[in-house]
């Protein structure tokens, strides 16, 4: 979710093959036109699904600001503002197939956009998700509010700041950082191991469908 101009959305279609599809979603629409644009040069278009939307607790609209890493509004109007059409994750889902993988980065509105996957998660998916510490999370929750959709006792957590090159284990009992950091939500249900920073299954079940979020991976159009 907040897929921005769809260069991760290329680097996770080359992972699922031809087999597997993602759905990118992003509110703004110059950045929509560019991942478009993106997918069209790299020859992805039939595995990349740009819509343009937000991701939220539930379906309908909601209100961001304008810039090209927008924010859903938090009524300052710092950045001036827009609706968009919003849709829950649970309701892609719905839409498009329950994914395999949810991908989200959205500037501070992660405890919201995950109040409406609930059952997405009880498929068990492996998430991913940029944990906007300081920068927009405490306006519509909290880290103690995001971490309550990963219990310990039903993922592995894995976490990384941006000064730091490798992903860790998170113990139980463990002190989450107090900066804005990454964390890897895996199911227990799968064995994994790290290699090169990377969080890798170790599972026979084949990627496909991955519902993405957005930006922080550069601009412009990506050629492969």
């Amino acid at each position: 979710m907040g897929a921005h101009q769809c260069v991760v959305a290329l680097l996770l279609a080359k992972i699922v093959g031809e087999d597997g599809f993602v759905v990118a979603v992003e509110p703004n629409a110059h950045n929509v036109a560019v991942g478009k644009e993106n997918s069209r040069l790299n020859r992805a278009e039939k595995q990349i699904h740009v819509l343009q939307a937000a991701v939220a607790e539930s379906s309908g609209t909601v209100t961001v600001s304008k810039s090209l890493n927008c924010q859903v509004d938090d009524n300052s109007h710092e950045w001036g503002s827009m609706q968009v059409p919003s849709f829950s994750i649970d309701d892609l889902g719905r839409e498009y197939g329950t994914p395999d993988v949810l991908f989200l980065d959205v500037e501070g509105y992660e405890c919201r956009a995950l109040s409406g996957a609930v059952e997405t998660l009880k498929s068990g998916p492996d998430c991913f998700v940029e944990v906007h510490v300081g920068a927009g999370l405490e306006k519509f929750g909290s880290v103690s509010a995001l971490m309550s959709f990963f219990p310990s006792s039903q993922y592995s957590l894995f976490v990384r700041t941006e000064g730091q090159d490798n992903f860790t284990e998170l113990p139980a009992s463990g002190d989450l950082p107090r900066e804005r950091f990454f964390l890897v939500a895996l199911p227990h249900t799968c064995a994994v191991e790290m290699t090169l920073g990377f969080v890798i299954r170790k599972t026979g079940r084949k990627t496909g469908r991955l519902l993405r979020s957005r930006k922080r991976y550069g601009s412009g159009s990506l050629n492969s």
